[in-house]
């Protein structure tokens, strides 16, 4: 009789280590997927920002795949892309923006040139 026992304790051991060694496994692959799920979109993502990327840098007919993109961008769900597109304009208009300052400053610089003669002549001729 104490035979009997021992041998299916043994079995309940046994088994209690296999669904341990289940368990484990099981909790190593969900790991492995989800890294593999986030390499996945880390990688689509580079891709996308890779392709708008082109295409904006494309010189062909780029009003008409601007005006598009621009759609595309603020209809879809993803933020990264949305930032990434903002950045590139704020980026573009920065420059707008530098160019419009410099020449705003030149005005300015002529503008004075000319007042500083002006005055200079009027005490001339006073």
């Amino acid at each position: 009789m104490n035979k009997k026992k021992q041998k299916i304790n043994s079995k309940k051991k046994m088994s209690k280590k296999k669904m341990k060694k289940k368990k484990k496994q099981r909790e190593k692959n969900k790991k492995r997927e989800k890294k593999k799920q986030r390499e996945k979109k880390k990688f689509r993502e580079k891709k996308q920002i890779q392709s708008l990327d082109h295409k904006l840098n494309n010189p062909q007919n780029i009003q008409q795949k601007e005006k598009k993109l621009n759609l595309k961008i603020y209809n879809s769900n993803n933020s990264i892309l949305k930032r990434y597109y903002l950045i590139k304009i704020l980026i573009q208009y920065q420059g707008l923006f530098q160019k419009m300052k410099n020449m705003r400053d030149l005005n300015i610089a002529k503008q004075l040139k000319t007042n500083s003669k002006l005055s200079q002549t009027n005490q001339i001729n006073w």
